[in-house]
């Protein structure tokens, strides 16, 4: 079924019209470009309000675009507020990074939330070939 709906989405998000047959969709890269899937390792950290490390925060990296509501992995924070987090199926869409692809990484600990888009984190992890995605620089803040 996958095979199916994803390229009819993409086909109407890069071009703004559905395909005219199901032939159309089969294969179909999109008008943006090729789709691939990649597993991302991200890295970061996860701070208050006050810049102070939180440690055993739950961290999610979330698609909340190309396939909404799924999961691509999950990690705790370490001592440092420190995590790694091993991301499958990132998916990659040449042209369309901000069109149709919006990842985010959300952190909760206790009763705190936070969030950060990683869009661009993980644009240039799969751009640049290494693969890792490290967030530690600006890391994910919570309240």
């Amino acid at each position: 079924m996958r095979a199916v709906w994803l390229p009819a989405l993409l086909a109407w998000a890069c071009t703004g019209r559905a395909p005219d047959t199901a032939e159309e969709t089969d294969g179909q890269d999109g008008a943006c470009g090729e789709v691939s899937t990649w597993d991302v390792e991200v890295r970061g950290m996860v701070v208050d309000t006050e810049e102070v490390a939180v440690h055993g925060a739950a961290v999610q990296l979330e698609d909340r675009g190309w396939e909404a509501g799924t999961v691509l992995g999950t990690a705790t924070t370490d001592d440092d507020g420190l995590f790694t987090l091993g991301a499958t199926g990132v998916t990659s869409v040449e042209g369309c990074w901000g069109t149709v692809l919006d990842y985010v990484l959300v952190a909760t600990e206790g009763g705190r939330t936070g969030s950060k888009d990683v869009n661009s984190h993980l644009f240039h992890a799969i751009d640049g070939g290494t693969l890792v995605a490290d967030i530690s620089t600006f890391p994910l803040v919570i309240e």
